[in-house]
Parts: structure tokens; C-alpha cells; sequence
């Protein structure tokens, strides 16, 4: 039974592979985008809708997309650098963490606002 040797990584590959490297390119690959897309989409809720009440609708979409973008980015730069699947950003598992975090952050309010209830330090009006 004859194994055959390890395929061998381009010179390119390797010096990806360098933990400061990979992490410098994670940075670039991720907060470029935000950088680009930033100064145009910050101004919009302003220019385009300047005294509506939609004003604050826009700015959560516009949110959402910055959010779509950085998720984005970060599976191309998993996909194509690190050369792996990524399953944090699955979105098989994106509800039930999604409810976890939710009723997780929940309970911590809930026990945050009732210690400070329950010291006379709050009082709902």
C-alpha cells in the first residue's frame, strides 16, 4: 500500500497561512468593505428622507445591509484564504442562536433592571 506524498502548497499559499498574515489579510478583507461602503450609505437617511419618520426605517435597513456586507465578506475571505467551510455563518444554526442570544440577553435585562427595582432605584412611570 503506497501513500502518496502531501500536495505541496504554493509559495502564495504558505505565506497566507502565517497567523499575522491571516490575520492582517481577515482585517483588510472584512473592514474594506465597511470602509467603501460606509461613507455612501451613512449620508443616505439624511439626503433622502430629511424630516420623514421613515428616516429611522432606512437607517435600520441600511444597518442590515452593512451587516449583509460583513458577513459577506467574511465568507469569501473563510472560503478563499483560509480554504475551509464556513459554518458560523450557517444559516441552519442562524434561529436557534438567534432565540438562544434573544432569550439570553433577555434574562440578563430582566436581572440587570430587577436588582436595580429591587435596590429603589427604579421606578416604571
Amino acid at each position: 500500500m503506497s501513500e502518496s506524498p502531501p500536495k505541496q502548497r504554493s509559495l502564495v499559499r504558505r505565506i497566507v497561512r502565517i497567523p499575522p498574515v491571516t490575520l492582517i489579510l481577515g482585517f483588510v478583507f472584512v473592514a474594506l468593505p465597511m470602509v467603501v461602503i460606509g461613507p455612501v450609505l451613512n449620508p443616505l437617511p439624511g439626503f433622502l428622507l430629511p424630516e420623514s419618520p421613515w428616516r429611522d426605517v432606512l437607517s435600520l435597513l441600511l444597518s442590515l445591509i452593512r451587516a449583509a456586507v460583513a458577513v459577506g465578506a467574511y465568507w469569501l475571505f473563510v472560503h478563499w484564504v483560509e480554504d475551509r467551510p464556513v459554518p458560523e455563518v450557517s444559516l441552519a444554526k442562524a434561529v436557534p442562536e438567534f432565540l438562544s442570544g434573544l432569550a439570553a440577553g433577555s434574562i440578563l435585562f430582566v436581572l440587570t433592571i430587577g436588582t436595580i427595582w429591587l435596590l429603589g432605584y427604579y421606578q416604571v412611570v
